[in-house]
């Protein structure tokens, strides 16, 4: 059976990304996607800026956002997001994605559950070190709601915090779950973009996590096996 784009909603954490927010949304709310928003904390005008966009069009109106009144981390505006969700399949996405190929993506949405059941990964080329990281950890993923509570349920989204990906691919693997790849070649805004030299710091920092936490052998067998769809 294939997948309805509307039984499909997105989560979208979201932390200061009033300038990019709109270039990620878009595309998906044109193909009928549910949307929900997450504001962890924002100290801009996210929120202002995903409401205004939903007061344009009444196609718009399956676009809800929900604010955190402190950031409290991706892992748990993703929890927050998802406890909304009343579709039958969950899209996580990142808020600073843009210029992803919406046909590729729209292709493979078809397949999904048809000849790629299981949890669907779209990554990108553009970058050779893009092919190594989002392969295994990318957080655009395609998973019945189901499993994805029972994820959450699994963990608690304090211990998650933003090394989510490594935590869910650990998880995915041990219960025997196929993995799929969609290369759909999106930008990716990266901290050191965002932030200048601390944003720079942080994906540093960031990177030495990832590489020293238990769960990364399952990164590496998540690269090693994810099929293509």
């Amino acid at each position: 059976m294939v997948c309805p784009f509307t039984a499909i909603t997105a989560v979208i954490p979201a932390y200061n990304e009033a300038p990019r927010i709109l270039d990620s949304i878009s595309p998906l709310v044109k193909l009928g996607i549910r949307i929900i928003v997450v504001d962890d904390g924002s100290t801009d005008n996210t929120s202002t800026v995903v409401k205004k966009f939903t007061a344009h069009a009444s196609s718009h109106t399956n676009v809800k956002v929900i604010k955190h009144p402190q950031n409290k981390g991706k892992a748990y505006a993703m929890s927050t997001g998802l406890s909304y969700v009343e579709t039958k399949y969950v899209l996580f996405w990142d808020a600073d994605i843009k210029d992803y190929d919406l046909k590729k993506f729209a292709e493979c949405l078809r397949k999904y559950n048809k000849s790629c059941s299981g949890v669907l990964i779209f990554t990108t080329r553009r970058k050779f070190i893009d092919r190594l990281n989002q392969r295994a950890l990318s957080g655009q993923r395609l998973l019945p709601t189901a499993l994805a509570k029972q994820f959450f349920n699994a963990y608690t989204a304090q211990k998650l915090d933003y090394l989510i990906e490594t935590y869910m691919n650990r998880y995915l693997l041990t219960h025997k779950i196929h993995l799929f790849e969609c290369i759909i070649n999106f930008k990716h805004a990266t901290k050191a973009v965002k932030y200048g030299p601390q944003g720079l710091l942080a994906d540093l920092k960031m990177a030495m996590r990832l590489i020293f936490n238990r769960n990364f052998i399952y990164s590496v067998k998540t690269f090693l096996t994810i099929k293509r769809c």
